[in-house]
């Protein structure tokens, strides 16, 4: 039973190690255990930038949708513009999916 338990402690240190490499958080060997909270608010921290800079990209790609088709209202789009007008909005709308996916 020892020899499990410690198994499984060092196989869970790796794993704090290997998750502190992944997200470049310094992995402290001797108090890893307690700092089990700071990374798992690191990583949320990075996850939340990632969110962020994702929906300033599709806001940004908004606006460049509207600068190429002039501003026009898509019911006043002639039927080939507005086809490519979907195919672009539904690809930002699709970011935005997932941006609410992650939250």
């Amino acid at each position: 039973m020892r020899n499990l338990f410690q198994e499984t402690h060092a196989s869970f240190k790796n794993f704090h190690r290997a998750l502190c490499a992944r997200f470049g958080y310094v992995h402290d060997e001797r108090d890893w255990q307690r700092d089990q909270v700071s990374l798992e608010e690191h990583i949320a921290g990075q996850v939340d930038q990632l969110r962020q800079a994702l929906s300033d990209c599709c806001t940004s790609l908004e606006g460049e949708m509207l600068q190429k088709y002039h501003g026009q209202k898509p019911e006043d789009m002639h039927p080939v513009t507005r086809r490519d007008y979907d195919l672009d909005m539904a690809e930002i709308d699709g970011f935005k999916a997932l941006i609410k996916e992650t939250q």
